[in-house]
């Protein structure tokens, strides 16, 4: 809380975010302190385990897992009882999640490459916060791209930095929500440029420049197939763990 109220000094808009264990901290601070955050960035937050026997080894055991296979090239393994506080933090973030209660907007980012948190929890934190902060933001890289839990540097083995740079700075810049942000998507799906889209909505005071990197990375075929449930009155449901 004492350094969001220094960044609180230095600017009209105050951005959190972290990596990891980093990101479960910056998540709780944007349910406690929704008001007085613009934007969250979650770089795979550990909201639990890749698997869920290791959360059960950090509430139980004192010792040092190291990875099977390295989940990134500076991150060979970790301490339980250091995670265990982690663990109880990420516990209550899930819990607030099922409150409805304020949040700042978030940008989830996850990969299926990372070896070492849950991205189911990842999506289950971003289908329940966004029925009520609608300018969260959830975005997995495919498994094509290989970016490793340490996603953040070249150097941690993320070949795309610069992606995520952009799609970072993108949340960051633009005031758009989710279903707006698939409403342009959806409209690109039918030949229309990116420009072309902006001006049809009127919408280029509202997103940054780097909106089309994320664009290029959104999943149409899931927005083609809402809105086709959606125009035969169908919805899709899922099972968001109760957590």
């Amino acid at each position: 809380m004492q350094w969001l109220n220094l960044a609180k000094q230095l600017g009209d808009k105050v951005v959190v975010g972290g990596l990891s264990g980093g990101g479960t901290l910056a998540s709780w601070l944007a349910f406690e302190k929704a008001a007085d955050i613009d934007r969250t960035l979650l770089f795979a937050p550990y909201l639990s385990a890749s698997r869920r026997v290791i959360d059960l080894f950090v509430n139980t055991f004192d010792t040092y897992y190291e990875w099977e296979e390295s989940v990134g090239q500076n991150y060979p393994g970790f301490e339980f009882k250091a995670l265990r506080a982690i663990l109880a933090i990420a516990n209550y973030v899930m819990a607030k999640s099922r409150d409805q209660g304020p949040v700042a907007p978030l940008f989830i980012i996850s990969s299926e490459s990372d070896k070492a948190v849950s991205n189911l929890d990842h999506r289950t934190l971003f289908d329940r916060a966004v029925t009520y902060q609608p300018r969260c933001w959830y975005h997995r890289f495919g498994r094509i791209l290989d970016i490793p839990h340490t996603m953040l540097t070249e150097a941690e083995g993320n070949q795309y930095q610069d992606l995520l740079n952009a799609i970072a700075q993108a949340f960051i810049e633009s005031d758009l929500t989710w279903v707006e942000v698939e409403e342009v998507a959806y409209r690109m799906t039918k030949g229309h440029t990116f420009p072309d889209v902006i001006a049809e909505l009127n919408w280029q005071d509202r997103v940054s420049k780097d909106l089309p990197a994320l664009i290029t990375l959104v999943d149409k075929g899931e927005i083609l197939a809402k809105r086709q449930l959606s125009k035969w009155g169908g919805r899709k449901r899922s099972r968001p763990r109760d957590r």
